[in-house]
Parts: structure tokens; sequence; C-alpha cells
């Protein structure tokens, strides 16, 4: 490999890291390559490997985490931001984010640091990811929203018997999660003959049912 003409920059480990990111017909091209022009370039482009310190990357890596989410923008316009979530559900996301654009960098100061056009990995190498943020926060439904999705499964079973087995897969083994606007449920139950002091007192079976609220 011919060696490189003055200092080698953020902006040159970037371009080397996608031409070899492309080579390898991976999938994410597009994104990768998104997240450097939007994220890293402006950044530490201009600035030569050598002169990164651990401060300059985590300051940048826990500023990312606190900055509102970008918005979809058409080419050639001012990105545009939205709302900042302030709830722990959305730190954690914009910290995951965060995370995702930190290992880009890395990987690129990595295949620069192997090739030899880099001292050290000493800077990046310190830094650390935000921890337990990609795994969506586990919460149990209300009785409002329970009763809210007692409603239409009663009408696709042609009973009111619904109601009590979707209490108790509230309240023991349902698994939800948030997509945009509404919650998608997936109930799986199995339920028995009524006993006495039983909370569940008649119920049909219901295997991968999807019910959204909205």
């Amino acid at each position: 490999m011919a060696p490189h003409a003055g200092p080698y920059t953020v902006a040159n480990a970037m371009e080397a890291y996608l031409r070899s990111y492309e080579r390898r017909g991976a999938k994410a091209l597009y994104h990768t390559r998104r997240v450097a022009e939007t994220h890293i370039l402006p950044v530490f482009g201009s600035l030569a490997i050598a002169r990164l310190t651990a401060k300059k990357i985590e300051d940048w890596h826990h500023g990312l985490a606190e900055k509102p989410p970008l918005a979809r923008t058409k080419a050639g316009f001012q990105p545009n931001h939205r709302r900042v979530d302030k709830t722990t559900d959305g730190i954690r996301k914009r910290r995951s984010t965060a995370n995702r654009i930190l290992t880009v960098l890395k990987a690129a100061l990595n295949q620069a640091w192997a090739a030899g056009h880099a001292p050290t990995d000493d800077a990046w190498r310190r830094v650390k990811p935000f921890k337990s943020v990609d795994t969506a926060r586990v919460r149990y439904l209300s009785q409002e929203e329970t009763e809210r999705l007692s409603m239409p499964a009663n009408r696709l079973s042609g009973t009111s018997s619904a109601a009590p087995c979707l209490l108790a897969a509230a309240t023991r083994n349902l698994r939800h999660c948030r997509r945009r606007t509404s919650i998608r449920m997936q109930v799986s139950l199995r339920c028995a003959r009524a006993r006495p002091g039983s909370r569940v007192m008649s119920c049909s079976r219901m295997k991968g049912s999807s019910i959204s609220l909205h």
C-alpha cells in the first residue's frame, strides 16, 4: 500500500472504510454513509487521527445522546429535528442511536489503525458505549388499557369471555411493544377449567392474536 501524503484524517479513514464496506457487499451501505455524512464528518472529518483524544470522542458521543432526533428531510434541504422525548424510554433510544453511530466511527478508525495509519487505538478504545440501552423497557398495562384491549377481543370472539383472559395475561405473561402510535400485543393463553377463587372464569384459547390500540 502506498504511503499516505500528509496527515491521515478521519475523513480519509471513513472514505477507506466505506469503500471496503461496499466491496464486502454490505447491505447497510447507504445508512452507514448517511451516518458518516450527518454525524461524524462534520465534527471529525478534517481532524488527523493522531490528534483524536478519548475526551473529544466521549464528549461527541454524549452530545449525540442529548440532541433531538433527526426527522426525514428531502435532499438539499436543511435537516429537521423532532421534539426531544424526555421520557426514560426516549433517553434510552437516543443513547442506543449514539452507540450505533459510535460503532461506525470505531470501525473506520480500527481499520485505519490496522493499516498503519494511526500510532495507537487508545483514544477510541477507551470510549465505552452506554450500557443497557438496546432493550426496550417492559411495562404492564393499566386497568384502563386492559379494558380497551378487551373490547376488540370480545368482538372477535363474539363473547364477553375474553376480558378475564386478557386481564390475566396483562398481569402475567403478556409480551408487548410500542410501534409508532399503537401497542401491538401478542397473546398466547391456555385456560383451564374454572376453579373456585380463580380470576379466569371462562375463556377460549387465543394463539398468535394481534390487536392494536389507537
